[in-house]
């Protein structure tokens, strides 16, 4: 009975230990090495410039639409297009859009709201041409990007979809709640992909700044109303094996809510989508990467078990404390010793990361905010399991 309840507690312990060491092994590959850029990463635009459309899908975004665009056009050049979906639209992105100088369609469909129905729809339009592109990057209405033509000209180069970084970056005046949110995504959206590509491994896709060859784009189903949709057609290409690559050649950047309740709502869509994805999708792809022998399918489903780092600290402490009562109980040592050194090893890869790419953004005073940051997202995990997240919802812009 003692034998049965050890092994029992061990693979449940084992469940912990595979993500936190996979979190740390991506992050400590994700550091900057001392190496030039050049030759670590290989990162380099060549050829000639392609045709390129950049698809931005808009739903009432006429607060911050204008300068989004004045920025986006200081980066096109000269065979690249801007596209705008005006998605059931109710305020003047159309009409913004248009004096901007990009070419604008309009969708009217209530009862199919999403950022998934805006992107087919654009690339309906686009197939619809007698020319179509080489290379459709897109890019969310809220946000600015530097390297474009890098971006197009390595993924026209490549022939494979390109992720490049994309950062969120807190507003100003903010509280401590937002810096930790923003590092987070940093850890997330550029250091474990940036590690993930080092391992060998392909890239998620992370909602914007990312490229297609129009061979690739267009036979996407972008169609539904996944709260995650770009996410799900990374890992379905994966699957496909069209992998995604991560590069830093080109960097997106975006703020995040200003208020509160706007702030929860995007972490409750995203955070709920990631853990859909991770128990719907990532054994797939761990088991079918064993089984095939595909290395990128089988990374990209250990990064996919990763969840988001709040509630892999709070599963982790419960771990600790089942391990503790094993002990204590059953005389069981081994599950302990496992998640210890896991959560050591984790525990200093983070430190490890902070100080190298979050030292200057994140004063180490702000710090002791971290258990109140992770109390406060409890209501989230548990919402998931209570009243999940099904549908997309549009965050309010500042």
């Amino acid at each position: 009975m003692i034998l049965a309840m050890n092994l029992v507690i061990i693979g449940l312990i084992m469940m912990l230990v595979v993500p936190n060491l996979m979190l740390a092994v991506e992050c400590l590959a994700g550091l900057p090495s001392f190496r030039p850029q050049k030759v670590r990463d290989n990162d380099t635009a060549v050829g000639v410039e392609a045709k390129a459309i950049v698809l931005v899908p808009a739903h009432n975004e006429a607060a911050g639409l204008e300068q989004a665009m004045l920025q986006l056009h200081s980066e096109l050049g000269d065979r690249h297009e801007v596209l705008v979906v005006a998605d059931n639209c109710s305020d003047r992105t159309a009409e913004i859009a248009r004096r901007a100088g990009a070419t604008v369609i309009e969708r009217t469909c209530p009862e199919l709201r999403g950022k998934g129905y805006a992107l087919r729809y654009g690339v309906e339009a686009i197939a619809a041409r007698s020319s179509p592109p080489d290379v459709v990057v897109v890019l969310d209405a809220d946000c600015s990007i530097n390297g474009l033509n890098g971006l197009v000209s390595l993924c026209n180069h490549r022939k494979s979809p390109i992720q490049c970084a994309y950062l969120m970056d807190p507003p100003a005046g903010c509280g401590i709640g937002q810096k930790l949110s923003a590092f987070a995504f940093r850890v997330k959206n550029l250091v474990r992909l940036r590690g993930l590509r080092r391992l060998g491994g392909p890239s998620l896709l992370t909602g914007s700044g990312m490229a297609f060859p129009w061979d690739v784009m267009r036979r996407i189903d972008w169609g539904g109303n996944e709260i995650v949709e770009d996410y799900r057609a990374g890992l379905r290409l994966i699957e496909e094996g069209c992998s995604p690559a991560f590069s830093e050649i080109a960097c997106v950047r975006s703020l995040l809510p200003t208020k509160r309740l706007d702030s929860i709502k995007q972490s409750r869509r995203w955070e709920h989508g990631q853990l859909n994805q991770m128990f719907q999708v990532a054994p797939r792809l761990i088991f079918g990467g064993i089984l095939h022998g595909q290395w990128r399918a089988f990374l990209a489903g250990l990064d996919v078990l990763v969840p988001p780092i709040s509630l892999l600290a709070v599963m982790t402490i419960a771990g600790l404390v089942l391990a503790l009562l094993n002990l204590f109980f059953a005389d069981g040592l081994v599950p302990l010793i496992l998640l210890s050194i896991s959560s050591g090893i984790l525990a200093a890869a983070l430190a490890l990361t902070w100080t190298v790419e979050g030292r200057d953004s994140l004063p180490a005073r702000y710090l002791f905010a971290i258990p109140v940051y992770i109390l406060q997202k409890l209501s989230i995990y548990a919402a998931f399991f209570i009243k999940r997240e099904s549908a997309w919802v549009r965050t309010t812009r500042s």
